[in-house]
């Protein structure tokens, strides 16, 4: 397909925005690469095909919270790119939560817990929740939930982007294994005891 391609920020009661460039801001003292825009058409930058969907696909993970929609148009103002998806069932999601040991803390026993998720847009993905993270307990209602294609980069975009806020605790049924564990151990410890104890055959005089 030739020509060239806009890429278009659709946000709620606004005229339709268009990419121009990205731009570095200072978001909460940290500097954040975000799309500039505008609503002339003539300021916007032309994508070919390949680079418009890359940069949808890239700003549409970037804002999957936020309220606006991104997709690309050609020069007459169609909407292209766009493939009927059939939104994956929950019945069909089999998958469990995982724990994920980020790099460097490799065999430690410390991490975060990962959670499949299903999305309207992307389908079968992952998610971090604040509230599954015990240093992020008291901020989890007003922190978003962060999703990913797959665990690890689960966990890579949630540790970028709450940074040292959280911090990996040992997997939440680790406590319940270890308990189960003392209490075997207690019992062969009891059993081995009782056994001692007993009078066998010939020992009586």
């Amino acid at each position: 397909m030739t020509g060239h391609f806009y890429l278009v920020f659709n946000l709620p009661g606004q005229v339709k925005q268009y990419y121009v460039r990205e731009a570095e801001k200072l978001i909460q003292g940290r500097p954040v690469i975000v799309p500039e825009i505008s609503p002339i058409v003539r300021q916007a930058h032309k994508f070919n095909p390949e680079s418009a969907v890359v940069f949808r696909d890239r700003y549409r993970e970037q804002y999957a919270r936020d309220n606006f929609e991104i997709f690309v148009e050609d020069h007459h103002g169609t909407m292209k790119f766009e493939r009927e998806v059939q939104p994956a069932s929950p019945s069909e999601d089999n998958r469990r939560e995982l724990f994920v040991e980020p790099d460097g803390l490799e065999n430690t026993g410390l991490g975060f817990l990962v959670r499949p998720a299903i999305r309207p847009a992307e389908g079968f993905c992952w998610c971090v929740r604040a509230c599954d993270v015990p240093s992020m307990l008291d901020r989890a209602s007003a922190t978003e939930t962060i999703y990913a294609e797959d665990p690890v980069r689960a966990v890579e975009k949630m540790m970028a982007t709450w940074g040292n806020l959280a911090q990996p605790s040992t997997a939440p049924w680790a406590q319940k294994q270890d308990d189960a564990q003392a209490k075997r151990i207690l019992q062969e410890v009891h059993k081995s005891q009782r056994g001692s104890g007993r009078v066998r055959p010939g020992d009586r005089s």
